[in-house]
């Protein structure tokens, strides 16, 4: 059994590339997604080259801010990466440049600063990012400004699916969890699971190199994805299991 806790919102797509595994994976989302109340001076915009989005979630939170998204689609160049992020921003912009050999956000750093195509960017995403775009986004000239959307934070386990995963890791039925966020760990963590886990070795898979840092303070297995995606999340985590 492999528990993955990814986020409400995510499991329809999830589940679809769960099924083709034929694993047990047990859905246990431990995070969950809060637009926050966006104050911004929109005029700010009227310099910006390029925005930026690190993910498509922004979209169900830019329909809810109206007069934000008109100033965004403004903006002459609109930047993305993955085809789920590229989909979701075509509903509100006409044009959207998806990077296609760029599949994470540390790439599109490198590429950004590789190409210095830009000075003033717009970061759109999450309130905390998995990298720190205004520090590693450095080429000569570049200008950069975080318009953060929404926010992750930790859902606890019920109380039933807690008493039946520690039955499960009790038994050495449960032998891994996926991560793909750092708040989904310190859900994990706070939790009777959290103990459990590192007592009987169940291995932590993380998204990334931060998630994989959480990972580490709590559990004394821990495996990353070769890249930041979900579709790598599920590799590694078969990998375990065969």
């Amino acid at each position: 059994m492999i528990v993955w806790t990814r986020a409400h919102q995510d499991w329809i797509r999830d589940e679809k590339l769960l099924t083709g595994t034929h694993i047990d994976f047990v859905h246990a989302p431990t995070v969950e997604f809060v637009g926050l109340d966006i104050q911004v001076d929109v005029a700010t915009f009227s310099e910006l080259e390029v925005a930026v989005f690190s993910s498509g979630r922004c979209v169900e939170y830019l329909k809810t801010h109206p007069k934000l998204l008109k100033s965004l689609q403004s903006i002459p160049q609109i930047l993305c990466f993955g085809d789920t992020t590229a989909h979701k921003l075509a509903e509100v912009f006409e044009q959207v440049t998806q990077i296609k050999k760029v599949k994470t956000a540390a790439q599109m750093v490198d590429w950004l600063n590789q190409k210095e195509i830009f000075n003033n960017y717009l970061i759109v995403g999450a309130q905390i990012s998995v990298i720190d775009w205004k520090s590693q986004l450095n080429h000569k000239g570049a200008s950069v400004e975080h318009l953060p959307l929404y926010k992750t934070r930790p859902v606890f386990v019920d109380p039933k699916t807690e008493a039946d995963l520690v039955t499960a890791i009790k038994k050495q039925e449960l032998v891994a969890f996926c991560f793909a966020s750092p708040s989904s760990v310190q859900a994990i963590s706070d939790s009777k699971i959290g103990s459990l886990s590192k007592e009987h070795n169940v291995v932590a898979v993380a998204i990334g190199s931060t998630t994989a840092e959480e990972c580490r303070r709590y559990f004394s297995k821990v495996e990353v994805a070769s890249h930041a995606r979900v579709e790598s999340l599920i590799k590694k985590a078969t990998l375990i299991i065969a």
